[in-house]
Formats: C-alpha cells, structure tokens, sequence
C-alpha cells in the first residue's frame, strides 16, 4: 500500500486485500472475453488476458528498475503509484462495456441480453437463436449441476480435467504474479 511507509503488517495485508479481487479479475476476465468475443476471436481475446498480465509486469519492472535507486520509502511508492494510472483507465472505460448476453439471460432479461448483442455483432447475426442457444445452454447447465458434486470432479476421467483446468491457474498464482502484480 501506498500509504505504509515502514509497516510490514500493514504493507503484508494490503497485499493480501489486494491479492483476493487481483484473483477475482484474473478468472473473471478472460470468461467475459470467451462471452462476448465472437468465435474466430475467443482465442486471441483470451490469450489477450494473459499478455496484458505479463505487459504489467513488465511495465512494473521498468518502473521498480527507475526508481529503486532514491535513498527513501518513494522508492517501493512510486511503484504502487503508478498501479492507480490504469485502475483509473479502467474505471473510465468500463462503463462502455456491455454486459455480458450470458449473464443478462440468466437474469431473465432478454430484451437487454438481445440489446448487447446487437452491439457486439453484425446485422446480419441470428439474435434470437444466439438467446435461444444462451437459455438452451444455461438449462443444460442448470440440469448438469444438479447432479454433479465436488466428489465427481475427482473421479474417473474428470479428475484428470478437473486436475488440468485447476493447475493453470494453481501455476498462475503460486508462480508469485499476485505478488508482483498487486
């Protein structure tokens, strides 16, 4: 935190507070993108994600590299500094985000979902069986979940999925990006 001049504890929570929506935005991202992204740009949308996270980082190591020579405490601060640049970036741009088709079906607002789509794709796109394929999947979802438990994830052959589909992000956190990131 920019405000712990000297104070691990302090310095050691506000990293951990950080580190739980750092989680959050990092899972959720890349979901949003594979929604809203038309098909031929899942993959790179998603990819995307993961450049931007190693950009950052990047981009932190030129900033801790300039000023980790001053004599003082704005030696660690200026790094978290910066980190306030493109929250607000963010901040500002979101707005102009549409929410995601997936989400406003499950909420039972199609017209919104149908809405958003509209400016997500062309014209000539189906709208109605893009939402009718949305609440077709969701009941699918709906059908799968409630006979599914955690114990099935670990069983047979899904325990290899579930074993795959955890480690990159189980890797993506222990590697320390929360850390470096946050």
């Amino acid at each position: 935190w920019y405000s712990s001049p000297g104070n691990l504890p302090m310095l050691f929570g506000g990293k951990v507070l950080t580190g739980i929506p750092l989680g959050v935005f990092v899972t959720i991202a890349p979901t949003y993108c594979a929604e809203i992204a038309p098909l031929s740009l899942r993959g790179a949308t998603t990819a995307a994600v993961n450049w931007s996270i190693v950009l950052g980082q990047c981009l932190a190591y030129i900033v801790l590299r300039q000023f980790q020579g001053l004599p003082n405490a704005n030696a660690y601060r200026y790094l978290f500094a910066v980190q306030w640049i493109f929250a607000a970036i963010g901040l500002l741009v979101l707005p102009f985000f549409p929410e995601s088709p997936y989400h406003l079906v499950a909420q039972g607002r199609l017209e919104k979902a149908r809405k958003n789509a509209k400016k997500l794709y062309n014209y000539r796109f189906d709208f109605d069986g893009y939402i009718a394929s949305i609440q077709l999947d969701l009941e699918t979802q709906a059908r799968t979940q409630e006979a599914a438990s955690f114990k099935e994830c670990f069983k047979g052959k899904n325990r290899l999925r579930t074993l795959i589909a955890m480690s990159t992000f189980f890797i993506q956190s222990v590697c320390g990006i929360g850390w470096i990131i946050g």
